[in-house]
């Protein structure tokens, strides 16, 4: 098969992160042909999600093969190529793929519990043997006390005391050896096989057992065997609370597959942007959701359930009748602020606190506003009622929350975009660098890029994220800054429920900054964690260290097994990873003297959603296409009809030379029907 490129694309993209992804899908939904490169070997970059090996070999800076020592070992000498006299080569910068900060991966096992437990087990197996051994003797007994009443009564020739005999030592003896054995080697279980056996047949002799006829005993003997050997089989199996596997080291490594572990998690707003765009351009059939059960909030030193629906709100025990009133009154006005801004217009710059207590809003409520409903800290006003009103919008539309969550992780929503590119003939290949691009120095543009291949390319646009942007377009006002993150697994959520729950919690950081530090609990039913587990990301703009940014945040939430426990009811920690990544600069003007037509996608933002990328995949596209629509509908396959001419699906006229399949795992489901 040749695997060659074509010499000419319309846009040729440099990364396969979210924005990336959109753009790539918007430009070849509208008949554009797109080239769509990683130098990675994985979908998502910044924004992937990985299983727990995957996760902790990226940690470790392992997560990525480059293309040069994958393919051939040896680097491409591009000052060989044929360049024009106006066109100069400019080399791309190649990112780091694993954390800008060295990681710390701890795993927390319960050895001494673990180790109590066996012991105690094995102190219960042998003692189960020892009842079982106890019991056949028993048994054995009650069948030669039973012949011996068997030869008697062939003497005798009262068959009334006979059928009582019969019925008595027979009942006796079954009952006796059952109820001892069927008790499981309890305490009662030697003593009543005996006292059962023996003076069952002892009471049948001395009041009629006599009488009792050869085959009663003997049936009742049988059946006594039996029992005691369904009982020793029911002995060999361990207990029930034995066969669940402890949440240790080796239980969450090997079920590492049932883990996905997001490198930029975020959840969807319900009326937010992102959903919007999967239903008009319905790469929601490549996607399954499920709803956030639950916002939480901090308040007072303990966790509470915020009530997301009037009905919660008044039936709420938390607050008085009057703070109801006024948290309803308020939280109104936030829902329609944009038609009364003669209301706020003197506090539009000015903290939102400030403006709350205006309102009359007690401090307890204040917080619950910032907290969990604007989940922001300290911020102007405006920014406070946007927030606030972004969160109400969104209220009911999937659920009780507004937030939604991406079955597999968010990196699943990179694929579906990559997925409706290739669909409308896109060409994906991963684990292939390139090597630069070709400045035309009178037109300020690139007009071609250089693979490791030493393939030349040409483009009418290039857009890259903004970590692979060559050396020396870089001022000293763009540095990044990075995103602290933590990643525990524990064995139960932090708001015990009947049901697995997917949770959101917003809290002010700790930091001179005063910045949010968002946690997003997921539970077995998102398909993230294993079994049994919860899995905790923790998020926020760095200050300093990972460590010291979110350990004074998450220790008093969590247990760890080098700590005292305080509060048992705290989940215990069986992973936890402090990490940074590195975050967007925020401002692509800071970027100087760019080629024309060298557009930037930012990284992965501390945010809780995905509005931002978003919006700057949507202004990429609306600049190089302005006259399209960004992202219209797609067919349905039964809409497409083909040319005469055309006889083949549009999809197969591309080739995919991706050399890993794009979305395996990728759940179709439409999200407008829900």
């Amino acid at each position: 098969m040749d695997d060659s490129l074509p010499d000419k694309f319309d846009v040729v993209l440099l990364g396969t992160g979210l924005p990336e992804a959109i753009v790539a899908a918007a430009c070849a939904r509208v008949g554009r042909s797109v080239l769509h490169l990683d130098r990675r070997d994985y979908y998502g970059g910044g924004w992937a999600s990985f299983n727990l090996d995957g996760f902790l070999s990226w940690t470790q800076g392992h997560g990525s093969v480059d293309g040069d020592d994958m393919r051939n070992g040896v680097d491409v000498d591009c000052s060989d190529l044929p360049f024009g006299e106006e066109e100069e080569f400019i080399v791309m910068a190649q990112p780091s793929n694993a954390s800008t900060t060295s990681p710390l991966v701890t795993f927390y096992d319960r050895e001494a519990k673990e180790h109590s437990v066996s012991q105690n087990a094995e102190e219960s197996t042998a003692n189960l043997g020892m009842k079982d051994s106890s019991v056949r003797e028993n048994v054995t007994m009650a069948m030669q006390s039973l012949e011996v009443a068997s030869e008697e009564s062939k003497n005798l020739e009262n068959k009334g005391i006979e059928e009582a005999a019969d019925e008595g030592a027979g009942e006796a003896a079954h009952e006796g050896a059952v109820e001892a054995a069927g008790q499981g080697a309890v305490e009662a279980a030697g003593q009543g096989a005996v006292e059962a056996a023996g003076q069952g047949a002892v009471e049948a002799i001395e009041g009629g057992a006599e009488e009792a006829i050869e085959g009663g005993a003997e049936e009742a003997a049988e059946e006594s065997e039996e029992d005691v050997g369904e009982v020793s089989e029911d002995l060999d199996k361990p207990r029930e609370d034995q066969q669940k596997p402890p949440l240790n080291r080796e239980y969450v490594v090997s079920n590492s597959r049932k883990f996905n572990i997001d490198l930029a998690p975020k959840v969807l707003f319900a009326r937010g942007d992102l959903v919007e765009l999967l239903c008009q351009s319905r790469v929601s059939r490549y996607l399954d959701f499920k709803s956030v059960s639950r916002v939480l909030t901090h308040l007072d030193d303990h966790l509470m359930q915020v009530p997301c629906t009037r009905a919660d709100v008044f039936a709420s025990r938390d607050m008085s009748v009057i703070h109801k009133r006024l948290l309803m009154k308020f939280l109104t006005f936030c829902l329609d602020h944009e038609d009364h801004p003669e209301e706020f217009a003197d506090f539009a710059e000015r903290p939102f606190r400030e403006f709350m207590t205006e309102r009359g809003l007690t401090p307890s409520l204040q917080l619950l506003v910032s907290q969990a409903v604007a989940m922001v800290s300290e911020v102007q006003t405006r920014t406070g009622l946007v927030a606030a009103r972004r969160f109400l919008r969104s209220l009911g539309r999937f659920g009780r929350t507004p937030f939604l969550w991406s079955l597999y992780g968010a990196g699943e929503l990179s694929q579906a975009f990559c997925r409706m590119c290739a669909v409308f003939g896109g060409i994906y290949c991963l684990r292939h660098p390139l090597r630069g691009l070709v400045l035309d120095r009178r037109t300020g543009n690139c007009t071609a890029v250089i693979d490791y291949k030493g393939k030349r390319i040409a483009c009418d646009w290039l857009v890259v994220e903004e970590s692979y942007v060559p050396q020396g377009y870089c001022t000293g006002t763009c540095a990044s800054r990075d995103i602290s993150r933590a990643v525990l697994i524990t064995d139960k959520s932090l708001f015990p429920s009947d049901s697995n729950e997917a949770s959101v919690l917003c809290m002010p950081g700790k930091g001179p900054d005063g910045t949010t530090v968002n946690i997003i609990e997921l539970s077995p039913s998102t398909m993230t964690c294993a079994p049994d587990t919860y899995l905790v990301h923790v998020t926020c703009p760095s200050s300093g260290s990972p460590w010291d940014d979110l350990a004074p945040i998450i220790s008093p939430l969590f247990h760890f097994e080098n700590e005292p426990e305080s509060e048992p009811s705290r989940p215990h920690v069986i992973m936890a990873s402090y990490f940074s990544t590195s975050g967007s600069t925020g401002d692509m003007d800071a970027y100087q003297d760019l080629p024309l037509n060298l557009l930037l996608c930012p990284r992965p933002d501390p945010q809780l959603d995905f509005e931002a990328a978003v919006e700057k995949a949507k202004v990429l596209f609306q600049r190089m296409y302005p006259e399209e629509d960004f992202c219209p509908p797609a067919p349905e396959p039964e809409d497409i009809i083909y040319g005469e001419g055309n006889t083949t699906n549009p999809s197969e006229e591309a080739p995919d030379l991706t050399d890993d399949d794009t979305t395996d795992n990728a759940v179709i489901h439409d999200a407008e029907e829900r």
